[in-house]
């Protein structure tokens, strides 16, 4: 059996040929060090530990990151291996309780940064386990191999209510592939309100949206208080993600009197186009001398 990268005119970098020697030589060498359980479990389970050979544990384990084996997910195998016929002597984690899952995982993932609040996130809470959205077996990241390609159906195949709002005319663009939930959100857990990225709602959007973090001469309150007092960051059928009309929300503060509270005509100026950011062009904030209105 083939031990070493093979001889030839192309100079292949040293990961490729390390990768093209972990296909060549089989399921015998999936597991450094540790040969003989792969075969074991091969023996019986060619298919799946063939295309585990291709995943990013897979690959892993044969470099010697972790230096584990099939017995680091599923257990002490020797009863099973013996029989043949008994699979409760092996854990299985699609079908396993959450606690067994995410111990298992938590063993080697416990360590990363963003795994730091998954203790009393909202999805431990729930009992969600990590094979509830992560197919280890998989080459590709779905949720079950062949079944949900990407993360924004993974996570709406559970907040479904969100579908919705992707579907809106003004969203941002995770249905066209260009976000996913997890730009904004850490599934995994986080010390800020919904398991977001950034410490606050305002810390998050001005990662994307710096031109309206200021510091301004004139500040508009809303703006630095929270930018989801005037947008929906899900999806909205108003221009911007507004949570209304622009005249509504604008009314919704200013109703101190002259032209805001006027109905007026269909054609005023107020009521139409971009109504009050029509004059209020700069409303999130102006450095302008004469801009307390935030028109310049």
């Amino acid at each position: 059996m083939l031990r070493k990268p093979l001889k030839s005119p192309w100079k292949l970098p040293a990961i490729g040929a390390a990768l093209i020697v972990v296909f060549l030589t089989g399921v015998s060498t999936l597991v450094k060090g540790e040969p003989e359980r792969a075969s074991v479990c091969a023996s019986c389970h060619d298919d799946i530990v063939n295309d585990f050979a291709g995943t990013t544990h897979g690959r892993a384990f044969h470099f010697g990151s972790g230096g584990g084996d099939c017995t680091s997910c599923h257990g002490a195998a020797t009863q099973h291996a013996a029989s043949g016929e008994t699979p409760a002597d092996v854990v299985n984690p699609a079908k396993s309780g959450a606690t067994v899952v995410n111990d298992a995982c938590l063993d080697c993932h416990g360590n990363q940064p963003m795994r730091a609040y998954w203790a009393g996130s909202a999805h431990e809470e729930n009992d969600l386990s990590c094979a509830d959205c992560h197919a280890v077996h998989a080459k590709t990241p779905p949720r079950r191999a062949g079944e949900i390609q990407n993360q924004t159906d993974l996570c709406t195949s559970c907040h479904g209510s969100f579908n919705k709002y992707l579907l809106q005319r003004s969203h941002h663009p995770l249905r066209e592939g260009k976000m996913e939930c997890s730009s904004c959100h850490n599934p995994h857990g986080s010390g800020s309100p919904s398991q977001l990225l950034g410490d606050s709602p305002n810390d998050l959007c001005f990662t994307c949206h710096a031109d309206k973090r200021g510091p301004f001469l004139w500040e508009h309150s809303p703006v630095r208080e929270d930018c989801m007092t005037c947008h929906k960051p899900h999806g909205s059928n108003h221009e911007g993600l507004l949570v209304s009309r622009t005249v509504q929300l604008c009314q919704s503060c200013h109703m101190q009197g002259r032209h805001q509270t006027v109905a007026g005509t269909e054609t005023a100026m107020w009521n139409t186009n971009r109504q009050c950011l029509n004059c209020h062009s700069q409303i999130h904030g102006s450095n302008h001398p004469s801009g307390p209105l935030f028109q310049r």
